[in-house]
């Protein structure tokens, strides 16, 4: 069973066991980039998905993955550099600061009101 092959049949049961919500925030952009010695590395799309899927989803991937390979016993997390490629190669939207004329405007303090 190839990587890809691999990770989509763990989505596919973890997304048995969770809101679709949690799934695609959490589990989106994901994937295997090698397994080697029972050491499976798994992108992901940046560092606060990293330590929210070490924290309250390892052990489910961990046991998803020993039930399809029983050789993997560790899994390690890598922030993907393709998704701040994704991010740099989107034009930059310069933002263009306009003063709008205002209106001279007379007050007379002797009538205590605010100008409109």
């Amino acid at each position: 069973m190839d990587y890809k092959q691999l990770w989509q049949s763990v989505l596919i049961e973890i997304e048995l066991g969770i809101s679709s919500t949690n799934f695609t925030t959490w589990f989106k952009d994901t994937h295997i980039v090698k397994e080697d010695g029972g050491v499976v590395v798994l992108s992901v799309p940046n560092a606060f998905v990293k330590e929210w899927l070490l924290t309250k989803y390892h052990n489910t991937i961990l046991r998803s993955l020993r039930g399809l390979e029983n050789s993997i016993h560790t899994i390690e997390y890598v922030v993907s550099k393709e998704g701040s490629h994704k991010r740099e190669e989107r034009p930059s939207q310069e933002l263009h600061t306009k003063e709008l004329p205002l209106p001279e405007t007379v007050v007379n303090k002797d009538d205590n009101l605010n100008p409109r």
